[in-house]
C-alpha cells in the first residue's frame, strides 16, 4: 500500500516539476529569449536519468531478498517487483538511447571530417 502512495506521490510530483518546465520554456519562447542547452548536456542528463531509474529498479527488485536474509520479515509483492521491473526497464531503455545517440555523433562528427 506504501509503495503505491509512494509511486502515485512520486508521478503527480514529477507531472508537476514537467509542467513548471513547460510553463517557463513557453515564457521563454514568448519573449524571445534563447537558451538552448548543448547537445553534450542533454545527453549527459539523459545518462544521469537512466543510471538512476536503473539503480532504483535493482534496489526495488533485491532490497526485499536482501531484508530476508537478515532476518527482516519482508515479503516480496507482486506490485513491488512489477514496479522495480518496470523501472528497470525504463533505465536500461534510457541508458540505450543515450548510446545510440553517442554513437550516431560520433559518427557524424567522423563523416564531417572525411568531406
Amino acid at each position: 500500500m506504501v509503495v503505491v502512495m509512494l509511486a502515485t506521490e512520486g508521478f503527480a510530483l514529477s507531472a508537476f516539476v514537467y509542467c513548471l518546465d513547460h510553463k517557463r520554456r513557453m515564457y521563454m519562447l514568448q519573449n524571445g529569449i534563447s537558451q538552448e542547452e548543448p547537445l553534450d548536456v542533454r545527453l549527459d542528463r539523459r545518462l544521469f536519468g537512466g543510471l538512476f531509474l536503473l539503480l532504483t529498479g535493482i534496489a526495488l527488485v533485491i532490497f526485499p531478498n536482501v531484508a530476508s536474509s537478515a532476518g527482516l520479515e519482508v515479503s516480496p509483492t507482486t506490485s513491488l517487483m512489477l514496479i522495480g521491473i518496470l523501472a528497470l526497464s525504463a533505465g536500461l531503455a534510457t541508458i540505450l538511447g543515450y548510446c545510440i545517440l553517442k554513437r550516431g555523433l560520433s559518427s557524424l562528427a567522423d563523416r564531417g571530417r572525411k568531406l
